[in-house]
């Protein structure tokens, strides 16, 4: 199901929580957006530390790895932030928190079914779900995603 501005007609229940989604996607770009910028943004200016710390873990082409997560975050997520190819974006991020669950957070993913707790108190847990939301059901009506996805509508239609 893709987000969509026009609810279903449905019972009035579903109708009204049909409009919270997509001011909820909103903020969760909006705020996992910035997240992810930071994040990027933090690497490409440290990127010394991240390739120590990149070597540390045994992630192969640690040099490489660094400069790839580092734009991976910074750029996914301003394509997030504003909306624009979100779901595209949504899954080199994916891919960068899984492995980020695998190297930096060992442990908790090996008794993942013995307590679960640890691997959600993991850091990159958080940012997985809400790239995860974002891939699962889009950017919402309130992006440039949207917005282009009308004007291609209107211009398929005839008059």
């Amino acid at each position: 199901m893709d987000s969509h501005c026009t609810p279903p007609p449905h019972s009035w229940f579903s109708w009204l929580c049909s409009w919270f989604q997509s001011p909820l996607l909103l903020l969760i770009r909006i705020i996992w957006g910035c997240l992810f910028i930071v994040a990027g943004w933090g690497k490409l200016n440290n990127m010394g530390n991240v390739i120590e710390f990149f070597t540390s873990l045994d992630i192969p082409y640690p040099v490489f790895s660094a400069w790839l997560v580092a734009f991976t975050e910074t750029i996914g997520g301003a394509l997030i932030l504003i909306g624009l190819w979100a779901r595209l974006a949504a899954l080199p991020l994916v891919i960068t928190m899984c492995t980020a669950l695998a190297t930096d957070n060992r442990e908790a993913i090996m008794n993942a079914f013995g307590n679960f707790s640890d691997v959600m108190h993991a850091e990159p847990f958080t940012y997985l779900f809400a790239t995860l939301v974002i891939f699962a059901f889009g950017p919402g009506c309130f992006s440039l995603d949207w917005i282009l996805s009308c004007g291609k509508k209107k211009a398929a239609k005839p008059e």
